[in-house]
């Protein structure tokens, strides 16, 4: 027997609360000015703030009301409503929705439609509480506004429903309406788990005045706190009258205005016809309170009518007070401190439970401040101060000296109209704020406009400096002057700094400035341990006088584009910048330099100091450093490098590099060699000869210094020059011989050597690094590269072109080759194993031990006139894991003589690779095919 599925379900949704909850203006401050001059008539009438709400149920003959037809749902037929509604601020109204004996696949639709009978403008939310008794789960919904249709239908879990609701707010002026179509119904594949479930939510329609109406003097702006949803803008402040249902006081009723109560029906007494809520921000705080000098308060008057005689049953009751606070959040009722108060940063609301209501007081560790006659108060009087809104400066906001301020920016914007900076520290100041809180100026009538001037001692801990927004790739029309202008002492611990681009409304800045022109402070102090610099300004840090230090963050000037920007870093007369650490970037397609050093007081000035970093231009090759010469005035200053990496090279006639030692002669090096710390980088200036056995390059026993235990480092980098071998001698006559126990790294650059003459010859313990070199040699019966140590030589790079000899020859320690590309030519009269590229052999058959080379090859091309890879009769190990070996006598040859090498070992393991020409095994040796 077929089983059928069919569950019966209830959907309620209750419109108990609808009408209640709409705020209305309360506390409105009207102010008239008079003088001697008479007139009459005059008269002021507040603004009234109303709507009206109605549900229209589907007519089912499609013949009566407004059609709508939305894409996605009806199978994109239109809907068609009812012409006669029902007014949900009727105190017998209906339910909205209450659906019995629902089944999976049922839908359904109404109609809700707002409108504004007030005269202001009016932001319309729907809010909707939520009780579910099993069966939200199994239920889906949309809202879709109409008149006109905006969007198209996407079905949403019911889990959703507040959600979206609270994210859409629709503005409403005099006379204006708006309709939305809910549409609601239970997914198909419901089962009988949701067997005798059940779903409930009251919906409120709240509204609050919008951001229309101009005042006076024409400022839209006026009622910008009236914004309808609840954020430090929005001063808590409203009343609401809650009717008593047809069917009496049965539900939880939540009254909302700028602040909601949930107030559970055991508290209400039967008989009240309604319940009244309310609140209002005091203008005093209660004197009973205790109030500390570094803290701030607001009292609010909170009345809830309607309740029962001795009401025990605890209401709860959301308040918003402002985001971000930090410290203690304290609540007090009357005089005593309220146990249960929970403060939420993150919403700004605090949350308690109370019994009976009389004034509550809430005290926290800031000054939340909403306009600017308070904000200036605030900096004048000290103590922590917290933004509540977004607010004009219209005159230099100042710190005097021996004030101490922190200011919360939290989230909002501080925007200087006035002619001028827009803060000046005098005293001890620090700045907390998030990235999307900016601080900026726009008057744009001259230079010098800065954001913040610091004289006395001041701490930045976030924030944007110099932009309108936190978009950091737009057009930046705001901030003739530096975000940020140091003269006492400053760190910038966080934060995003720019200025307007170079040559908008005639405005030239640095983002971050320390100093200035005048000499009146050699003291000025600025460490920046981190910051976001961007943009198109003329440049990203200036010093003028006294000192920066930079640690760390993220410098970018430009954005690819042709520009007027000037430096990355730029310092004039005494100042010093010193960079530790960051990554400045210098993406501007112009010739101007990324480093300048300029009217320095002292000849030799280093004007800026690079110790660490990372640093790049995106459109040359080159990082440009630029200054000034001695003009009888001014001295010639400089850049010195001391660290950091470069990711292109420098250039220009205005730096010290001090992270090399530069050589131009034999002795130079040589003495460079002996003297070299560990990992010192020696560099050629020039192309250098040796011609003898006395100008050989060693690190070797009988060098000035030479220690066979060492184990340092020596870079040397040909720097793009080439050392010349032109010296013959019956042993291996290379260009350098090194040993002990040190690493030789050899650099771009080139090594040619003569008839007869090698390149490197590496002994003992000692290794070796060559990297992006070129080796050419015609060497008979040797190798250009002969390496003989027991230690490791890694090669990266390396071209090596030998004729008539081999090019590399390893009898003992470990080789490994990267990317490389061998080239062996000619055939002399000496033994086959010198026409190689790749020889291996072992040494000291009788002495009790025995040594034989290994080599690793990771890729690269070998190609041999004789044999791709050659182990020589003594023995070796060779492992090609990549690469093409070309050989033609043999790619690879293995030979053995036990007799003369009794331990000698002969073996050929492919991983990998390319081979062309005969693979020549000899006996008692292995050529292992292993891929």
């Amino acid at each position: 027997m077929k089983r059928t599925k069919r569950t019966r379900k209830a959907l309620i949704i209750s419109a108990v609360s609808i009408l209640l909850s709409v705020a209305v203006l309360v506390g409105t401050t009207l102010a008239w000015f008079t003088d001697s001059v008479s007139n009459t008539g005059n008269v002021i009438t507040a603004g009234n703030l109303q709507i009206d709400a109605y549900t229209y149920d589907l007519d089912m003959n499609n013949t009566s009301g407004k059609q709508y037809q939305v894409d996605g749902i009806n199978q994109n037929r239109p809907f068609t409503f009812e012409q006669e509604g029902q007014n949900l601020k009727d105190p017998n109204a209906g339910a909205i929705i209450s659906e019995e004996l629902w089944e999976p696949g049922i839908s359904n639709a109404k109609l809700l439609k707002v409108e504004n009978t007030g005269n202001l403008a009016t932001n319309i939310r729907l809010q909707f509480d939520v009780t579910d008794a099993g069966l939200m789960d199994a239920l889906w919904f949309d809202f879709v506004q109409v008149d006109p249709v905006q969007g198209q239908f996407t079905q949403r879990p019911m889990s959703e429903l507040n959600t979206l609701a609270q994210s859409t707010v629709v503005t409403l002026n005099k006379g204006e309406s708006a309709s939305f179509i809910l549409v609601y119904g239970m997914n198909e594949d419901a089962d009988n788990r949701y067997q005798g479930t059940s779903f409930s939510a009251n919906v409120t329609i709240m509204a609050t005045q919008a951001t229309v109406e101009k005042d006076g003097f024409g400022n839209s702006n006026y009622d910008a706190q009236a914004n309808g949803l609840p954020d430090q803008e929005w001063p808590a402040g409203g009343t609401v009258t809650i009717t008593k249902p047809a069917g009496g006081w049965t539900d939880t009723v939540a009254a909302v205005v700028n602040a909601s109560a949930h107030i559970p029906a055991g508290a209400i007494d039967e008989s009240a016809s309604s319940i009244v809520f309310s609140i209002v921000r005091q203008q005093n705080v209660d004197e009973n309170v205790p109030v500390g000098n570094d803290q701030g308060a607001i009292t609010y008057e909170i009345t809830v009518t309607g309740l029962v005689q001795g009401n025990q049953e605890p209401i709860t009751v959301e308040l918003f007070v402002a985001k971000g606070l930090t410290g203690d959040v304290l609540l007090y009722h009357g005089s005593e401190l309220v146990d249960n108060a929970q403060y939420d940063p993150q919403t700004g609301f605090i949350t308690f439970t109370a019994t009976s209501f009389s004034p509550f007081t809430v005290v926290f560790d800031s000054a939340v401040v909403t306009s600017f006659s308070q904000l200036k108060t605030a900096m004048e009087t000290g103590g922590t101060i917290t933004l509540g809104a977004d607010i004009e400066v219209t005159e230099t906001l100042k710190v005097e000296s021996g004030k101490n301020v922190v200011l919360n920016l939290a989230g909002y914007d501080l925007k200087g109209v006035n002619p001028g900076s827009l803060l000046e520290n005098y005293g001890t100041m620090t700045i907390n704020g998030p990235v999307d809180s900016c601080v900026y100026t726009t008057d744009m009538e001259a230079q010098g406009r800065h954001a913040v001037v610091n004289y006395g001692t001041m701490t930045i801990n976030g924030g944007t400096y110099g932009d309108s927004n936190t978009d950091q790739t737009d057009e930046n029309r705001v901030q003739r002057g530096n975000a940020v202008r140091n003269l006492g002492t400053m760190t910038i611990r966080d934060g995003a700094f720019t200025a307007v681009d170079n040559g908008l409304n005639l405005g030239f800045a640095y983002a971050i400035a320390n100093g200035d022109t005048s000499d009146k402070y050699p003291n000025a102090s600025l460490t920046i341990e981190n910051a976001t610099v961007y943009g198109i300004m003329n440049g990203c840090i200036a010093g003028d006088d006294g000192k920066m230090v930079v640690n760390g963050g993220d410098y970018t000037l430009g954005r690819g584009t042709k520009g007027t920007s000037f430096r990355m870093v730029y310092t004039s007369g005494p100042a010093v910048v010193e960079v530790n650490g960051g990554t400045f970037v210098r993406n501007v397609d112009n010739n101007y330099a990324f480093f300048g050093v300029f009217y320095a007081y002292e000849e030799g000035h280093e004007g800026i100091i690079i110790n660490g970093g990372v640093f790049e231009d995106k459109i040359h090759d080159t990082i440009k450093v630029d200054g000034m010469k001695n003009d009888g005035t001014y001295y010639t200053g400089y850049t010195v490098i001391n660290g950091g990496e470069f990711l292109d090279e420098l250039s220009g006639d205005y730096y010290k590099d001090n992270r090399y030692t530069y050589v131009s002669t034999l002795a130079e090096l040589q003495n460079a060699i002996g003297e070299a710390e560990d990992g010192e980088v020696i560099k050629l200036t020039q192309n250098l000869t040796v011609s003898s056995d006395a100008e050989k390059i060693k690190w070797d026993y009988g060098v000035a210094n030479y220690d066979d235990s060492s184990t340092k480092n020596v870079v040397i980098d040909l720097n793009g020059h080439t050392i010349y071998n032109t010296y013959n001698a019956p042993s291996y006559s290379n260009a350098f011989q090194w040993g002990g126990n040190s690493t030789l790294t050899l650099k771009n650059g080139t090594f040619d050597a003569g008839v007869g003459a090698g390149s490197v010859l590496l002994k003992s313990n000692a290794s070796l690094v060559m990297e992006d070199v070129t080796v050419n040699s015609k060497v008979s019966n040797r190798a250009a590269l002969k390496l003989g140590s027991s230690g490791t030589a890694e090669l990266r790079r390396v071209t090596v072109n030998a004729s008539e000899g081999a090019c590399l020859e390893a009898s003992d320690g470990t080789v490994n080759l990267y990317d490389c590309n061998f080239k062996q030519t000619g055939v002399s009269q000496g033994s086959d194993w010198y026409h190689s590229c790749i020889t291996t052999s072992g040494q000291n058959p009788f002495s009790g031990w025995y040594d034989k080379g290994t080599v690793n090859v990771y890729g690269g091309t070998y190609t041999s006139e004789g044999y791709g890879v050659y182990i020589l009769s003594s023995g070796g190990i060779v492992n090609l894991y990549d690469g093409t070996y070309t050989g033609q006598k043999a790619a690879l040859k293995t030979s053995i003589d036990k007799k003369a090498y009794p331990d000698a070992v002969a073996e050929i393991n492919l991983y990998g690779g390319t081979y062309s020409g005969a693979l020549s095994q000899a006996e008692g040796t292995s050529i292992n095919d292993l891929r």
